[in-house]
């Protein structure tokens, strides 16, 4: 028989596109298994991991009811986790199966043991098999324990925890405590809580804020105000204090001397209260306030 050569080429393109054609309709399969890496030394509670990479058509489907079912044992064997992901192109569509295996089998000696066999069921119905694979299993020990309760150990102790430089800490930060509540005391309270905050001015400023809650603007109020002051300054001084010597007061005590102008201002409103018939609704104020500055400076603050 002749077949002239442009018959038996076009012969040829049919038969190759119908290859083509039928591996088309056939491309599902497994094109890779990763295997776990440790093939030996394998212990009771080793986790092993294999993943299968699957190659199907598009539109071919892997639902987890097809897939091995989780907690599955077999020879000794449980399937821990079962990991399914996706990724999908024009033409196709590939599946990575992540499949973890925890050994509880048990062996007085090296033994050689197998992931099971596995078997997918696609949505069409095809089977792909995942093949079992050997690995070795390494005992805990050499031989049997005829009686475990001889061979236990007793429980070790908790180790202690160190707590010096805890209470170290907690002493600093007591002191620290200790130390601020005296100085806020120190510096704002008025009453004598303390040895050292019972000063003049302290007495005087404490005697002048219970009168100021009571009367202000009574001239007889404002002239036992000033006497309490006045009084305070001169057993400081050890003698009168007036005008005329108040240099000399600021060079026994230079801690009022920030107060220089302010004192002056005070003998001013003194005489001006005392000695004259004017008066003002502010005055028991500006002595309170001076007093609460005199006992500051008193104080040190």
């Amino acid at each position: 028989m002749n077949i002239k050569p442009f018959n038996l080429v076009m012969l040829l393109a049919l038969l190759i596109s119908c290859s083509l054609s039928i591996a088309a309709e056939k491309i599902t399969a497994i094109i890779s298994i990763a295997e776990p890496i440790q093939k030996i030394g394998i212990q009771v509670g080793d986790v092993l991991t294999r993943k299968v990479t699957i190659l199907a058509k598009t539109g071919e489907k892997i639902t987890p009811k097809f897939l091995p079912v989780k907690g599955t044992r077999t020879a000794g064997m449980e399937l821990s986790k079962v990991n399914v992901s996706q990724a999908v192109d024009d033409a196709q569509s590939s599946y990575v199966i992540e499949l973890s295996y925890q050994v509880f089998a048990h062996s007085t000696e090296a033994a050689k043991m197998v992931l099971p066999e596995e078997m997918i069921t696609l949505v069409d119905g095809e089977d792909l098999t995942v093949p079992a694979w050997m690995f070795w299993y390494s005992p805990l020990v050499i031989s049997d324990l005829d009686d475990a309760k001889t061979s236990l150990l007793p429980q070790a102790k908790a180790a202690l925890i160190n707590q010096d430089s805890n209470l170290l800490s907690l002493l600093a930060f007591a002191g620290l405590l200790l130390f601020s509540t005296i100085g806020i005391i120190y510096i704002n309270a008025d009453r004598y809580w303390l040895p050292f905050m019972g000063g003049n001015f302290a007495r005087a400023h404490r005697q002048i804020k219970s009168i100021s809650k009571k009367k202000t603007a009574d001239t007889g109020a404002q002239k036992v105000a000033l006497g309490l002051l006045h009084e305070a300054f001169n057993q400081l001084f050890g003698r009168g204090l007036y005008p005329n010597n108040i240099d000399t007061f600021l060079v026994s005590h230079p801690e009022f001397s920030r107060l220089k102008t302010e004192i002056a201002e005070f003998f001013d409103l003194s005489n001006q209260t005392l000695f004259t018939d004017k008066s003002s609704d502010n005055v028991m104020q500006k002595i309170l306030s001076f007093s609460k500055q005199l006992r500051d400076c008193e104080r040190g603050v």
